[in-house]
């Protein structure tokens, strides 16, 4: 269990995250995740299955990897994607908000024409 809790920490360690991410997406306390890479927990097969899927790999990969010999070209760092998410969805809600200022507008516009057919005295 120690080998896979050092290839599960190396891993960690390579792509960038931290042991509170990665707990969050296993579903685990940190204090659980902790346990894991320290060889003090087991990993079922279905937490290892999401854990290898959260390292964007394949379950084999997972217990093939090599801790001693492996680089990543790139690692991946989740807060630089969860950076270029949130200015996606930023520039979305952005859009959506002038939209509905623009609609506040005509429809402020109606209001008054209404108000003045209404103050006008009757032909």
């Amino acid at each position: 269990m120690e080998n896979l809790a050092f290839k599960i920490r190396r891993l960690r360690e390579l792509r960038n995250y931290s042991q509170e991410y990665v707990a969050l997406e296993l579903g685990i306390s940190v204090k659980t995740y902790q346990r894991l890479e320290a060889g003090k927990a087991a990993l079922s097969v279905q937490k290892a299955a999401l854990l290898a899927r959260v390292f964007g790999i394949s379950f084999d990969e997972l217990h093939q990897f090599n801790p001693d010999t492996a680089q990543f070209e790139k690692p991946s760092n989740h807060v630089v994607d969860g950076l270029h998410s949130l200015q996606k969805e930023n520039a979305a809600l952005s859009e959506r908000l002038e939209a509905v200022r623009k609609e506040k507008t005509q429809l402020l516009k109606i209001i008054e024409h209404l108000l003045e057919k209404r103050a006008l005295p009757p032909e």
